[in-house]
């Protein structure tokens, strides 16, 4: 769980964007007690693969990629909410 939080926060600040990257660090904080829930309740190898998704389309350069990835990421966990 912490590396998850950590690859988000890391992705966040690789953009050079500070304010992006402040806001996911202060989400990280709110979604710890969220993701202790989700993670009991679904496969945690699914999110593993999500951002490996993410970070092969990240060190493609591939900005449409990445998109698509994140994209498909944020359902995913919205899918995994419910």
């Amino acid at each position: 769980m912490q590396d998850d939080q950590a690859f988000h926060v890391l992705l966040a600040e690789a953009t050079g964007n500070e304010r992006h990257a402040g806001l996911v660090r202060t989400l990280r904080d709110l979604q710890h007690e969220q993701n202790i829930v989700v993670a009991g309740l679904t496969d945690l190898e699914a999110p593993h693969d999500e951002h490996e998704a993410i970070l092969r389309a990240v060190a493609s350069r591939d900005a449409e990629g990445a998109r698509r990835a994140m994209a498909a990421h944020l359902d995913a966990i919205l899918a995994r909410a419910r």
